[in-house]
């Protein structure tokens, strides 16, 4: 599981699937949500001690099995998202389903319930793979703004190979403080 199989909506099917809702929507909601989340992420690996805690966090889930929806926990999942957004969930959740057009925010967070575990392994594993690799440096400066171009970020996920991270992090980076 790579970030870029949940942007490129490779991941949009099964996941409609299992929640009962439409890939194509899905795959909206997932152009959103994982951005958001990684941003979430970066922004809790600058608070004190917060670096060290999503670090713990993200190797526990490293070897986490999500390439098949059914094998998720998506209790664990739902509290990987609360601790993410913290108390911005509900406000991100109605944002997420707005973009969705329209989507129930209950349908929203049984997405995210999933996707969590999912962002979590595949930053977990290029961390993990990646020792010594800071998660300050591992996320960067990942969508600031939070007003970045999907198309930028897909061409850029698709070129992170798992021997070399720390490049595409500091591409990332680079590519994200516009």
């Amino acid at each position: 599981m790579d970030i870029k199989d949940l942007l490129t909506g490779s991941m949009a099917k099964q996941i409609g699937k299992a929640v009962g809702v439409d890939d194509d929507v899905v795959g909206l909601l997932l152009q959103k949500a994982v951005p958001t989340l990684l941003d979430n992420m970066s922004e809790n690996s600058k608070k004190k001690d917060g670096a060290e805690s999503l670090q713990k966090a993200l190797l526990a889930h490293a070897d986490d099995d999500v390439d098949d929806v059914k094998k998720i926990d998506t209790a664990d999942g739902a509290k990987i998202i609360q601790h993410i957004l913290g108390g911005n969930k509900a406000s991100v959740t109605k944002d997420l389903a707005k973009a969705a057009g329209g989507l129930d925010a209950d349908k929203v967070d049984d997405i995210l319930a999933l996707v969590g575990p999912m962002v979590m392994k595949s930053v977990g594993s290029k961390s993990k793979a990646n020792k010594g690799l800071d998660v300050a440096d591992l996320l960067g400066d990942v969508m600031k703004d939070g007003k970045v171009d999907m198309s930028d970020i897909i061409k850029v996920a698709s070129k992170i190979d798992a021997d070399d991270v720390k490049m595409a992090a500091n591409v990332l980076g680079k590519l994200f403080k516009k």
